[in-house]
């Protein structure tokens, strides 16, 4: 493939034919592939059956390295390519935007997620009555990875574009290079002293100036994060944008343009549909989370370039983020002790016991 063209939509037709996926050199120069999927005199030649050219113009760098390919079919706008010299099969046409109107539905998603300090090793700074997480170690929240996991579904079967977008100091990068790693096209992370100390009011509001910034159909998030649990700010992000807001989500399907929502609900599920732009927040544990592709997740960390801005970049108003544009403080923390449980030992023949079991269910059953 060369720069003329969409790897992602590239990934997932080589993803339906069984076929591997390689670039030009300027592809691999750009950061968009791994080096070791380069093609050419500074890369490595192909000696497979079929070779797919997307986008290639035909430099000779390029063509000394499918000359041992046994059929060459290329595709590109221009007819006058050079490729085409190099071809058995030519095909004057732009394939990334035939693929997108055939597959009418492709979005461009969002995934929300958090960087949150290991429960067990949090404590609290009762002073600045803060979480204190300097003593943690931190993980992706768990809800935010199954959001993620629906995304990356969700771009397999129509195509389009995910992008992983959090808010948090610049100790947050490798997460999301791991989030890329797993399978995300992008990601933007969003840090500025001005943003420390922010509620879920503050904090939904920065996230929404960044995701109007990035654009999008479809807003994914876990449902909640595992250091607060409130559950707010996936609701509080589709008020800041003005789109509906379906929550506890266990399957996600896009059908006709539509959003298919399966939703966890009392006693059952209901299903509701939506029209983009939408935001979902999916349940903890509703899908299993993929394992990161080592090359991918090689690249990731040499080559990927993060996208960080900072409050000037969004243009937000200060009076709205951070501790200053929070709506909610902590007054007092209080460490409550759990129950004191009864300890009765139940002691007398089988009889005795089943009779005083049976008294102490029915008390409770009728209390």
């Amino acid at each position: 493939m060369g720069t003329g063209g969409d790897l992602t939509l590239v990934n997932k037709l080589a993803e339906k034919i069984g076929a591997e996926v390689a670039v030009t050199r300027p592809l691999a120069d750009m950061g968009a592939a791994p080096r070791d999927v380069q093609i050419g005199s500074t890369g490595y030649s192909l000696k497979s059956r079929l070779a797919i050219v997307v986008g290639a113009s035909g430099a000779t760098h390029f063509v000394s390295g499918i000359r041992n390919v046994k059929t060459v079919i290329s595709i590109n706008t221009d007819k006058n390519a050079p490729i085409f010299q190099f071809s058995d099969y030519c095909v004057v046409g732009d394939l990334f935007k035939n693929y997108t109107e055939a597959g009418g539905d492709s979005l461009k998603i969002i995934v929300c997620v958090k960087v949150v300090p290991k429960i067990e090793e949090v404590r609290f700074n009762p002073e600045t009555k803060t979480v204190d997480r300097s003593g943690a170690s931190n993980e992706l929240n768990e809800a935010d990875k199954n959001a993620l996991e629906a995304a990356l579904q969700i771009e397999q079967k129509i195509g389009g574009e995910v992008v992983v977008l959090s808010m948090g100091p610049r100790f947050f990068e490798p997460f999301l290079k791991l989030c890329v790693a797993m399978g995300a096209d992008d990601a933007v992370l969003i840090s500025d002293p001005v943003f420390a100390g922010a509620d879920t009011y503050a904090t939904s509001y920065a996230l929404a100036q960044a995701i109007k910034k990035i654009g999008f159909d479809l807003i994914l998030c876990g449902e909640s994060t595992a250091d607060s649990g409130t559950g707010q700010v996936p609701p509080q992000i589709a008020e800041w944008l003005g789109i509906p807001n379906i929550s506890y989500a266990s399957s996600i399907d896009v059908l006709g343009g539509k959003i298919i929502v399966k939703r966890t609900i009392r006693n059952g599920y209901e299903i509701v549909e939506s029209e983009p732009p939408a935001l979902v927040s999916v349940e903890l544990g509703s899908n299993t989370p993929r394992s990161p592709d080592f090359k991918r997740k090689r690249w990731a960390d040499r080559e990927f370039q993060l996208k960080v801005w900072t409050a000037s970049d969004l243009g937000v108003e200060l009076d709205k983020v951070g501790r200053s544009g929070s709506k909610t403080d902590v007054i007092e923390l209080k460490e409550l002790s759990p129950a004191e449980r009864r300890r009765e030992i139940i002691t007398g023949s089988e009889e005795e016991t089943a009779a005083r079991l049976a008294e102490i269910i029915r008390a409770e059953l009728t209390t």
